[in-house]
């Protein structure tokens, strides 16, 4: 059961059984415990502990008694997690599947892709960000170690970007890229694998403030340009897009003449069946014509206000020829009207 959760990768952070954070102890406690993580096999001797930690000590003695006196008070403020330290007369160690630690993430870089990812995940930062327990002979070791840690943080998030780049996870891929030169500042091919992803993904401009960002780095700091990979990097293709959706092999693509002449002969044919159906159907019974009266066409030109239009009566028979005749003459007229329309058109 994990009783205490370390994180040293970034601002160090405590957590007890079941997360529940934990206050962070004194500098001094807070260097032993960061001690303890990074060793082999999470052990130190009780002599080389308080050499790291206490090199300013008037005597060996003396050294010890405060280490003594460290780890007693570490115990107290870390509570139900004090039982993840294990103490004998020569060493201090960390107990096996009692204390989980982030530095052994770092390790993942040779494991498979979800390690990675997850191992990238957890860095926040650099190796005790923020600790300063004192004394020349910590100092120079948690320099050692935070360079250690650094080169390995970036060969991770390196992979990891090579990752997130294979799945489409464009923007993620460029934050781990990005976030690999916080532990790389100075590599020429940390540089220049931002680039070129960038690159590759059509980010030109993104591409270009890199790569002049690299230049103002080391032009500043080092006062010499980036290799020549960098400058290449610029010069990277973009990965070709996916080809659109094909038509199923086979079948020829439609296009829009034969489609429409499809659709009109399919609407043609649906009409005749129409029609056969109609015709088989039997007959109703015959509507009777209604004969009205015809009005004799009057333009607007001929026409005067309050004058009576002549009308035929079709019912009353006769020779329609004669009737216009006669209309023709009793309004004086010597050409036939436009056209008759029914009486109140």
């Amino acid at each position: 059961m994990c009783l205490l959760q370390i994180q040293l990768l970034g601002e160090p952070r405590l957590a007890g059984p079941g997360g529940a954070p934990i206050a962070l102890p004194g500098p001094k406690q807070l260097g032993l415990l960061a001690c303890l993580a990074a060793a082999p096999g999470r052990r130190r001797g009780r002599a080389a502990l308080a050499q790291l930690l206490w090199d300013d000590a008037a005597s060996t003695a003396a050294a010890r008694h405060a280490l003594r006196q460290c780890l007693l008070r570490l115990r107290t403020q870390l509570g139900a997690a004090a039982g993840a330290i294990g103490t004998d007369d020569a060493d201090i160690w960390l107990e096996p599947g009692r204390a989980e630690i982030d530095l052994a993430l770092l390790g993942a870089a040779e494991e498979d892709a979800a390690a990675v990812l997850d191992a990238a995940a957890a860095i926040r930062g650099g190796f005790c960000d923020g600790l300063d327990a004192g004394g020349r002979a910590f100092e120079a070791w948690l320099r050692a170690e935070r360079s250690s840690c650094d080169r390995a943080s970036a060969r991770l998030l390196g992979r990891a970007a090579r990752l997130l780049e294979e799945r489409g996870a464009a923007e993620e891929a460029i934050a781990a890229a990005r976030q690999r030169l916080d532990f790389a500042p100075f590599e020429d091919a940390a540089h220049a694998d931002l680039i070129a992803l960038c690159a590759r993904l059509g980010q030109r401009q993104a591409a270009a403030e890199a790569h002049a960002a690299c230049l103002c780095l080391y032009d500043r700091e080092l006062g010499v340009a980036p290799g020549p990979e960098v400058a290449a990097a610029l010069r990277v293709p973009a990965a070709p897009r996916p080809p659109l959706a094909r038509p199923v092999q086979g079948l020829p693509a439609p296009d829009a003449p034969r489609a429409a002449l499809r659709g009109f002969a399919a609407g043609a044919g649906l009409a005749a069946l129409l029609f056969q159906a109609a015709a088989t159907l039997p007959p109703g019974p015959p509507v009777p014509a209604e004969r009205s009266a015809v009005a004799l066409w009057v333009s607007a030109a001929s026409a005067s206000p309050g004058t009576a239009v002549p009308r035929i009566d079709p019912s009353e028979g006769g020779d329609h020829d004669q009737s216009w005749s006669a209309l023709y003459t009793e309004t004086g007229r010597d050409a036939p009207p436009a056209f008759p329309y029914p009486a109140g058109c």
